[in-house]
């Protein structure tokens, strides 16, 4: 896959960009240049997202590659234009975007579209417009994933410096993630789990056992308190609990007869209160008879002025209308007599703007006059404004001509300050050659200085290990021996008590189970001595058994570090003579002076260099200004030429207007001074005729609406007075018709009673509801009377002293028994549930044991615990890393002229964090294995280039040797001296293409003078950049 051309519309800072990659077929290598963040590496987004509908980077989803300025009627779109195998391919991709609708107003949400066109010969031979055909199509093409792709095309140059010197454990994860060998460790951790998991079971069912006997509620404190020993207990607690049942069973059967008779006795008791308290309310509610007709009474007058209420309400409301129309009578009488004192005063000013107006009508005829006299002050103000322009004019560019005259006399006498700074080049180039060499050779001495410190700093680190290995070892001694003592004190204890056993055994007559004799004429006799049991002693033993093996451990450890600790310490040692002696130096003198003596040339010789750069710098800058200003030098002079000119056309334009001015001012007569004065005349006299004439609108206006107001006022009054009239009638009639009925009812004088009565008519339906429930409780007491009465019969109160006595005596003893049931209940159910966990558990145990051996044997051997310290995940990727560097070392051999060859440490490191994917170097100038870590900065970027070369050629031959003819390096090169850059650059140039179009990304400024095939990506402001194609 080679790209062509590279289309961008609204995608990240572009907005529409366009690069054509075929102007760069002639360069073996192109930059991608430009600042931070400008969007260099966009462009690799969006050839990724054009060939896989996907960003380079997995945290970064299609849809926020869209511009930010994007206006919502412009999508977002990629088009990339490919060659491969003989066939041109053009892909298109639009993400999905929210932009305005085709129709109507708003926005909506569009989703992912694309299309693919395919040509042979430069014909189109098909065209593919569904998403899920192009994607198919796309990856049948390449044959590989869009991970893989990003692998092998744009390769992290400062990721793989990283990898080369970084130690197994940090190889590891980043191996996994290109060979997915995550498996493996998920396996690894799969294993651990459930090892774990075993364990935890195990311990849980012997918990289960502890923990069960101890909870166990055993009759006989005496005895092992063992699972035999539960058994025969639970089979006599079951039989024990039979026989309580069957007791508890004849006490209950007594219980329940006295209780039926006792509570037939009570409820005839019941019934006899009931029946006497019945009687009782019957004859007190017919005592309430009296008080009950009064309430019936009232009642009845409340039901007639509820009756009567509407009239009264209606009264009311003719005496509320009556007060209001008197009110409006007051308020039209008022405002009547102010509209005629309005129209009195309007008449008024009538007849006096009547009087001014012969004065207006003067005025306009001398606004007529002056207004034809207007175009004689104009042409004179055209004519003054003209001379000033004029005169403005000739002074401006004669101040002009007067300034250009100067700069050229200054640009002149920086001409000639840039002559003299150039003629120092020559003598600057030779000290700069020099000073780059000793700088260059100095960095490479304080490098390996830096190295030797840093080897001497693990050094010391590893005393410090041994130093603590052996304090830990001796301390180790110092608790086994301690633990053994305790040991034998216990086992003492242990056999002093089974002697005490055993005597407390013997008998007379009986033999003895040690000497046989029947005769036991001095027996042991039993002292204070704590009793120790089996279990304690076996779990002492453990203990000790268990300190030994850390001891044991713990000195094979030492010995291992110890001789690890020797031979680094050797090898540092002849290091460090080896570099006093290249250097030159005494070999009394430590390294940390060493380093700070180099450290100090190598500044003092950099500032230096950096002094004479910025000396060569300015002279470069120096040559340009020099041409620049010839140039403009030049150029003044034609411009003082074009000005002399224009001085002589303005002076004369100047004196022509001059006379005209004063032609025209003779014309004009004398009464206004300009233009001016005659407008602001002529402004006042048209603002009074125009005041006069609203001011007469505005009377005849007002005049008409206040005689209107008058006639409307004096209409309403009428109304209102024929309104009030009527109601007054009314509210008479109305007023005679409810006293005549309320004096018919009530009797005479009683309207305020009336009054008080309508106010509670709110108890109507209390009365009503308490005359009915007085009624309802007589007629139930009566009837309850009847019913009781004939429950009861003749029959007397019964005692109940003696039943409920004779019951409580049977209920202790029924409690008694049910408690006895129920504790034996409880013992046997706890004990079961127990007997039958420790049975599971007990069973369980004895099969879990032998799996959890097996399966700690293979979780060590896949997790890396044996002596080799290697995992089965790093075994695998120590055989693929074995490819890779068969692979680099083919670049590495051409990029270093045969020098260098990198091959897999195999010998197993101190930790398992530094075996298995350890890399060292073969260097054949000397004959030597060596560390990657004394590599120069030069020298690692062409060995971390070969890794990531291989990778790339890895990847592709795992997915059936595709080819991809396109190779982006992404930075790596800032952190790079100049001596290194130089290194990294010639190796860049040998690596052999084949047609292979490789570009590096950065920002570094010296790549940008050395690289003449160039893509130059700069921001122009408001999150917007472009790119251009810079050829040589």
């Amino acid at each position: 896959m080679k790209p062509l051309k590279l289309k961008l519309h609204n995608f990240g800072p572009y907005e529409k960009q366009t690069i054509d990659f075929t102007q760069l077929e002639d360069a073996s290598i192109f930059l991608i240049a430009g600042p931070t963040g400008s969007g260099k590496t966009t462009l690799f987004d969006a050839m990724t997202f054009a060939l896989y509908g996907e960003s380079a980077s997995d945290d970064r989803d299609p849809s926020a590659l869209r511009s930010d300025f994007a206006a919502v009627s412009e999508p977002t779109e990629v088009t990339l234009r490919f060659e491969h195998q003989g066939l041109e391919y053009e892909v298109t991709r639009q993400p999905k975007q929210t932009l305005a609708k085709k129709r109507g107003t708003g926005t909506r949400e569009y989703p992912s579209s694309g299309k693919l066109k395919i040509f042979k010969d430069g014909t189109q031979t098909d065209e593919l417009t569904r998403m899920q055909e192009i994607n198919l199509k796309l990856t049948d093409i390449l044959q590989i994933s869009r991970k893989q792709f990003v692998q092998i095309v744009l390769l992290p140059q400062g990721e793989f410096r990283r990898f080369l010197v970084s130690d197994s454990s940090e190889k590891e994860a980043i191996l996994r993630k290109v060979f997915g060998t995550q498996l493996f460790q998920r396996w690894a951790a799969a294993l651990k789990q459930q090892l774990n998991q075993q364990r935890d079971k195990i311990k849980s069912a012997q918990s289960v056992i502890d923990s069960g006997l101890k909870r166990v509620r055993w009759t006989q404190s005496d005895g092992e308190h063992d699972l035999a020993q539960l058994e025969g207990q639970h089979q006599a607690d079951q039989k024990a609990l039979r026989t309580a049942k069957q007791d508890l069973k004849t006490t209950q059967q007594q219980v329940n007869q006295l209780k039926n008779q006792l509570e037939a006795d009570q409820q005839m008791n019941r019934n006899i209160e009931t029946l006497t308290a019945k009687k009782a309310e019957v004859e007190r509610r017919q005592r309430e008879q009296p008080k009950i007709k009064q309430q019936q009474q009232r009642l009845a007058t409340l039901n007639w002025v509820h009756d009567q209420r509407h009239v009264y309400e209606q009264q009311q409301d003719l005496a509320k209308r009556a007060e209001e129309l008197k009110l409006q009578k007051v308020t039209l009488t008022k405002h009547l007599k102010d509209q005629n004192q309005t129209t009195t005063q309007l008449q008024a000013k009538q007849a006096q703007l009547a009087d001014a107006a012969q004065a207006i009508s003067d005025t306009q005829s001398e606004i007529a006059v002056l207004t034809k006299q207007r175009p004689l002050y104009q042409q004179v103000r055209q004519l003054s404004e003209q001379l000033e322009q004029k005169t403005a004019a000739y002074a401006g560019t004669a101040d002009k001509l007067a300034q250009l005259q100067e700069d050229e006399g200054h640009q002149q006498e920086q001409l000639k300050q840039l002559n003299d700074q150039i003629s120092q080049q020559p003598a600057l180039l030779k000290t700069s050659a020099k000073l780059t060499t000793d700088s260059a050779t100095l960095a490479n001495s304080k490098q390996q200085i830096s190295d030797l410190l840093t080897q001497q700093s693990q050094l010391d680190q590893q005393r410090q290990v041994v130093a603590d290995a052996q304090s830990a070892v001796a301390a180790l001694k110092q608790t086994v021996a301690q633990a053994s003592r305790d040991y034998d004190e216990l086992r003492n204890q242990w056999l002093a008590g089974q002697i005490a056993v055993l005597a407390s055994q013997l008998k007379p007559g009986t033999p003895c189970p040690v000497c046989g004799s029947t005769d036991h004429p001095a027996p042991h006799v039993t002292t204070a001595t704590q009793l120790v049991d089996n279990q304690t002693i076996k779990q002492a033993e453990r203990s000790l058994q268990q300190q030994k093996d850390q001891q044991t451990t713990a000195e094979a450890n030492l010995t291992t570090s110890l001789t690890a600790y020797k031979k680094q310490e050797q090898a540092v040692q002849e290091q460090a003579k080896a570099l006093k002696s290249q250097l030159k130096v005494s070999a009394e003198l430590s390294v940390e002076d060493l380093l700070a003596q180099v450290t100090k040339q190598a500044t003092q010789t950099s500032q230096q260099l950096n002094t004479v750069n910025d000396q060569l710098k300015a002279i470069d800058q120096a040559f340009e200004k020099q041409q620049r200003k010839t140039a403009e030098i030049k150029d003044l002079q034609q411009q003082i030429q074009r000005l002399k000119e224009q001085v002589q056309t303005a002076k004369l334009a100047q004196q022509t207007t001059q006379t005209k001015l004063d032609e025209a001012r003779k014309q004009v007569p004398d009464q206004f001074a300009d233009l001016a004065a005659l407008d602001h005349y002529l402004d006042q006299q048209q603002k009074q005729v125009a005041e006069h004439q609203q001011q007469v609108q505005a009377n005849t206006q007002a005049l008409q609406r206040s005689r209107e107001a008058v006639a409307t006022t004096q209409a309403n009054l009428n109304n209102v007075d024929s309104s009030l009239q009527e109601n007054q009638q009314k509210l008479t009639e109305t007023t005679a018709a409810l006293s005549q009925a309320v004096t018919e009812q009530l009797g005479s004088d009683q309207m305020d009673r009336f009054v008080e009565l309508v106010g509670q008519l709110d108890q109507i339906a209390g009365l009503k509801q308490a005359i009915e429930d007085y009624q309802q409780a007589l007629t139930a007491a009566k009837a309850d009377v009847a019913a009781y009465q004939q429950l009861v019969g003749d029959k007397q109160p019964v005692d109940l002293s003696q039943s409920q006595a004779k019951l409580s005596q049977r209920n202790e003893q029924l409690d008694a028994r049910q408690q006895a049931v129920d504790d034996q209940q409880q013992q046997v159910t706890v004990n079961g549930d127990i007997l039958a966990q420790i049975k599971a558990a007990t069973q369980q145990v004895a099969t879990q044991l032998a799996d959890l051996n097996e399966l700690q044997l293979l979780v060590e051997t896949v997790a890396g615990g044996g002596e080799n310290k290697l995992g089965l995940e790093r075994y695998v990727l120590r055989a693929q890393l074995a490819e890779i560097l068969a692979i680099a070392n083919q670049h590495l051999k051409q990029l270093s002229s045969g020098r260098y060859s990198m091959q897999l440490h195999l010998e197993a490191g101190a930790y398992q964090k530094n075996t298995g994917l350890e890399i060292d170097v073969y260097d054949d100038n000397v004959g030597q294995v060596r560390s990657v870590h004394t590599l120069s900065g030069g020298e690692s970027f062409i060995a971390a280039l070969s890794l990531a070369l291989a990778l790339g050629e890895s990847i592709q031959n795992e997915s059936g040797g595709i080819s991809i003819d396109a190779l982006f390096i992404d930075e790596g090169f800032g952190s790079l001296d100049q001596e290194s850059l130089s290194t990294a650059m010639t190796a860049l140039e040998n690596v052999e293409s084949s047609n292979r179009m490789i570009g590096i990304i950065s920002h570094v400024s010296l790549l940008q003078e050395t690289i003449p095939y160039q893509i130059q990506v700069q921001p122009t402001g408001q999150g917007k950049s472009v790119a251009k194609v810079v050829l040589p």
